[in-house]
């Protein structure tokens, strides 16, 4: 979905190819703690209660930049790469769009029920002819968010005073928080044949709660 620069080379619209980079983030934030939790040293107790840890990665991050491609050739250079939807509408629904119909007076159809629409009544148009006035910038949309919790839980266990056991629970994504990436270019074509999957970020799930046990020995 993030695609190169394809304007021509007019100065009245070079400006909507001034943008975010494809790996543009806003902000990051990242939390890492590393907690030896406090226990008995000596005798059973220590066994069971003692050497215990827990080591939480908190990363939390703005979402990346993307365009909504047109899904066909635009500029009319062989291909359809690059090509950018029109912005009609901004304050339509962000899943809206007019198609390019030749049935309707408007000339439009609306991406999801095929009933003729206007500019002003979705978020993207689809254009076919050579245009160049574009209103869509470079780069101008973007995903959700982006939050992840690991968490390793650790215990360590005495055997000799020179050997030890290490025992660890990892788990990936605690929270079970689901991440949505950058849409693919086959759900944000502006086109009939990705009707129910336009934009669909549930596409791009970035994957469920995961744990992993491991251990090892220490010497």
């Amino acid at each position: 979905g993030q695609n190169p620069s394809r304007s021509p080379l007019v100065a009245d619209i070079r400006s909507l190819d001034y943008g975010p980079s494809d790996n543009d983030r806003r902000h990051v934030w990242n939390t890492v703690i590393n907690y030896q939790i406090r226990g008995p040293h000596a005798g059973v107790l220590e066994r069971v209660l003692g050497g215990w840890s827990v080591a939480p990665i908190l990363t939390i991050q703005s979402g990346t930049p993307f365009t909504v491609l047109n899904g066909t050739d635009r500029d009319l250079d062989g291909s359809s790469i690059g090509d950018r939807a029109d912005i009609g509408n901004k304050f339509a629904p962000f899943s809206s769009r007019g198609m390019v119909s030749t049935t309707c007076a408007s000339g439009l159809a609306d991406g999801l029920t095929g009933a003729c629409t206007t500019r002003d009544q979705v978020r993207f148009v689809q254009v076919t002819s050579y245009n160049v006035n574009q209103t869509q910038g470079r780069n101008s949309q973007y995903t959700t968010r982006y939050l992840d919790l690991d968490t390793n839980f650790l215990k360590k266990i005495a055997i000799t005073e020179g050997i030890k056991m290490e025992v660890r629970a990892t788990l990936l994504n605690l929270t079970n928080n689901q991440n949505f990436d950058t849409p693919s270019a086959y759900t944000n074509l502006t086109t009939y044949g990705a009707t129910t999957n336009f934009l669909n970020y549930s596409l791009a799930n970035g994957g469920s709660r995961t744990m992993r046990l491991g251990a090892k020995v220490i010497f």
